[in-house]
């Protein structure tokens, strides 16, 4: 209760005995957040589903998929087709014929393979290029700034 200086009392209302309290931690719930969950699985015996052939990707390696790992699996998905016409390995005449087609599929997959080490030598550079232009202009700015004070340090 308090008293203004024309003398009258101006009431306020009573402090209840709880009062709710908010709390704000340095941490989000998002960052809390661990892998998605992966069920478990049954198959039937004798079959291999596509899905399973993508075991190898998982959340933040690979999942949500970019264009590269589309490739990926697009490539899978062709050398399983070529696999299916590859002669039988107990077949004595065809083993020269299917000598000759896992050489070419070999070489195909080492051109690929070629190519996007080329992409990431490629994209390297171009980081390192930034990062050497940066540095220069840096480098100019604070030289450009001591010139300044150089220039009026000797006119004094």
């Amino acid at each position: 209760v308090s008293t203004q200086s024309t003398g009258q009392q101006q009431s306020r209302p009573p402090t209840p005995h709880t009062w709710s309290v908010g709390v704000q931690t340095m941490y989000r719930e998002s960052e809390t957040q661990t892998d998605p969950y992966t069920p478990e699985y049954v198959t039937e015996k004798g079959t291999v589903p596509e899905l399973l052939t993508l075991a190898s990707l998982s959340y933040h390696r690979g999942l949500p998929a970019g264009l590269a790992e589309v490739e990926m699996i697009e490539r899978a998905r062709e050398k399983r087709a070529w696999e299916k016409t590859l002669p039988p390995v107990d077949d004595i005449s065809q083993v020269g014929k299917r000598r000759a087609m896992m050489e070419e599929l070999e070489r195909k997959e080492w051109v690929i393979r070629e190519k996007e080490i080329e992409k990431l030598q490629e994209v390297r550079l171009q980081v390192l290029k930034q990062i050497l232009e940066k540095r220069e202009r840096k480098k100019k700015k604070s030289s450009g700034i001591n010139a300044e004070y150089g220039e009026e340090f000797y006119k004094t």
